[in-house]
């Protein structure tokens, strides 16, 4: 049985970094992210549209996502996930007065999945005052009432994953395929997606997406990482199931960025779960293109005629 209450979108990611200064340069340099607020304890807030932010950059010893932050109506729903939680057998810690605060938020529950994973349920998102300006020119992000983009993680054991995520936060089931599965809250095609998660890996984190508005802005942030000799971890490409045309960049915490335009949305009154194999001959095996920089730099893929191309 699913979900009676269903959280709404991912909200923010809290990402633990020893490098806030590389983060903070990549997220305004590339994907053209606006510093919205910084603590005396070193944290840096990002915004991407009118939220007062989208992601927080905590100074850490390791590196790797803190938390996913995941947006419910309100206080009602709040009490709802909580007990679903708690009726899965997980305990659920309220949020303090400071994390409250600390979050921008009206209220707040902390857990982890079965995995482990740390998840926060909140409600009564802030607005900023002011209008958002991105660092560089953008024509922002799609992510009002669907969310930042999505958060892929590695879990070791999907099956158990898409169970708690959907019985028990009102995830639904987008599409799986040779890598993972993929889950919707919104009409975005994905807000979270699982990875299997090998053994000896010690990151949780995959990677996250941001979807711009216009396809312009991912070419303007492929340019810029060339610009500045970031490593790129795909070249540009199209996906099958959400159809997104984005590329992947290694950021500061040595994880992926996907930088994105184009997504399909899901209309659950007609969507239909698919399933997508992963060709092992095809050096794409994302969908078209998307090939590994690696590859490419290896001269497994015919070189373009761009001037900087595979750099």
């Amino acid at each position: 049985m699913g979900a009676k209450v269903s959280v709404s979108e991912l909200g923010y990611i809290g990402i633990d970094t020893a490098n806030v200064d590389g983060w903070t340069n990549f997220l305004k340099e590339v994907t053209g992210m606006e510093v919205s607020d910084k603590d005396e304890d070193g944290k840096v807030y990002f915004r991407m549209d009118e939220r007062q932010y989208r992601f927080i950059l905590q100074p850490s010893d390791h590196d790797d996502a803190a938390y996913f932050g995941l947006l419910v109506q309100n206080e009602d729903e709040l009490d709802a996930i909580a007990s679903q939680v708690e009726e899965a057998g997980i305990t659920v810690t309220p949020g303090t007065a400071e994390d409250i605060e600390a979050r921008h938020a009206l209220g707040l529950i902390k857990f982890r999945d079965p995995s482990g994973f740390p998840l926060e349920v909140y409600y009564g998102a802030a607005r900023a005052r002011t209008p958002y300006h991105p660092t560089r020119a953008s024509s922002g992000f799609k992510a009002e009432n669907m969310g930042l983009g999505h958060g892929v993680i590695h879990y070791p054991g999907i099956r158990e994953g898409v169970k708690f995520y959907r019985d028990v936060l009102g995830f639904r089931i987008s599409d799986v395929g040779g890598v993972g599965a993929f889950m919707h809250c919104n009409p975005r095609h994905h807000s979270l997606a699982m990875f299997e998660m090998r053994p000896g890996m010690t990151t949780r984190m995959n990677h996250f997406m941001v979807q711009y508005n216009e396809l312009d802005d991912v070419g303007l942030a492929f340019d810029v990482a060339q610009q500045r000799g970031d490593k790129f971890q795909t070249l540009i490409g199209r996906h099958p199931n959400d159809q997104n045309i984005s590329f992947y960049i290694f950021n500061p915490s040595g994880w992926h960025t996907e930088c994105a335009w184009g997504a399909r949305n899901v209309d659950d009154t007609v969507w239909q779960s698919e399933t997508y194999e992963t060709p092992r001959d095809n050096l794409a095996s994302m969908g078209w293109n998307h090939f590994r920089h690696a590859e490419f730099e290896a001269g497994l893929v015919v070189r373009g005629t761009h001037p900087g191309q595979g750099r």
